[in-house]
């Protein structure tokens, strides 16, 4: 039987210098703006927010995604169907719920 190796970089999700390549398009959409209007000294906050997501992805490759899930929940959660929250809850979160 012949066995070969896995390599890592296949089993890794891609970036682009670091970070994701919808944040990379973000950080060139800010930094052509910075271009456009002249706004040269904000090119220093925009490499700086750079290399903090860079650290922060490449501690944990979905923490962005994560966050934008978090950011998506409420504020609470109800685990009693009533008639407030009845039919306004997601898919996820029992909709339909018999009462």
């Amino acid at each position: 039987m012949k066995r070969s190796t896995i390599h890592l970089s296949l089993n890794r999700d891609k970036t682009i210098m670091g970070v994701d390549s919808n944040i990379l398009t973000f950080e060139i959409c800010l930094m052509v703006t910075i271009f456009i209007f002249q706004l040269y000294y904000f090119l220093i906050l925009l490499l700086v927010v750079h290399f903090i997501l860079k650290w922060l992805i490449k501690r944990d490759v979905k923490i962005i995604e994560a966050s934008k899930i978090y950011s998506s929940e409420s504020d609470f959660w109800d685990p009693w169907p009533n008639l407030k929250t009845f039919n306004h809850r997601d898919k996820k979160n029992g909709k339909g719920f018999p009462q």
